[in-house]
């Protein structure tokens, strides 16, 4: 089960530090007016700049998967960006992964991260899939008033999210401890699709008890 974030802020640049974009992302918030404009302006200039972006590095690391760990598995995805943009893409069998390729290379930044939402969304269709845990790939915080930690912990430890974080670390290992997955952070010495092929792994078995 992959759950994937296209909110906007996954249009930043890929080697753009992760403190800056906390910095920029508390100063819009700030009642301060000209800070906050400030911050906007130059948050939305990175945005729509050139070169690589956050998302084009999550399409190339989820592909990578899908050539290694994944490629063997029928997977459900979820994308999610927009307040009202979570959607269930459904299954994908690996005879069409060439579709669930083509689904996640047309995703597009869109402002707002339903996190929330995306977390009710990917847990009720890994349990009526099947699905023994979910991949949650993210950059950011719920901004559609959402409270993806209380989720997490109303649904607890039946099905695990594994959270890959883009940033944001600090707000999104609550997903992880709840429902007993892992939290993985992107680091430079750590890129997303190592982080992304940690997370798709099979798990190692635990070794049997007694002599």
């Amino acid at each position: 089960m992959l759950a994937l974030d296209h909110s906007r802020s996954m249009g930043l640049p890929e080697e753009l530090d992760d403190g800056i974009v906390d910095q920029l992302e508390t100063a819009m918030q700030s009642g301060d007016e000209l800070e906050a404009w400030s911050a906007r302006e130059s948050y939305n200039a990175m945005i729509d700049g050139g070169g690589r972006k956050r998302l084009d590095t999550l399409k190339d690391a989820v592909g990578s998967a899908l050539d290694g760990a994944l490629g063997g598995a029928t997977l459900d995805l979820v994308t999610f960006a927009g307040c009202r943009g979570v959607r269930r893409h459904g299954d994908y069998s690996p005879a069409r992964h060439g579709d669930l390729r083509a689904a996640i290379a047309g995703l597009a930044p869109v402002p707002a991260t339903p996190l929330t939402e995306a977390l009710k969304a990917a847990l009720a269709a890994a349990r009526e899939g099947g699905a023994s845990r979910v991949l949650l790939v993210t950059d950011g915080r719920d901004t559609c008033d959402g409270d993806p930690c209380a989720a997490a912990r109303a649904v607890g430890s039946g099905i695990p999210v594994d959270v890959v974080a883009i940033g944001a670390a600090a707000s999104l290992g609550c997903i992880a401890e709840a429902t007993g997955g892992r939290l993985l952070v992107r680091r430079p010495d750590y890129p997303l699709d190592a982080a992304i092929a940690e997370a798709s792994a099979p798990e190692e078995a635990d070794p049997p008890c007694g002599p």
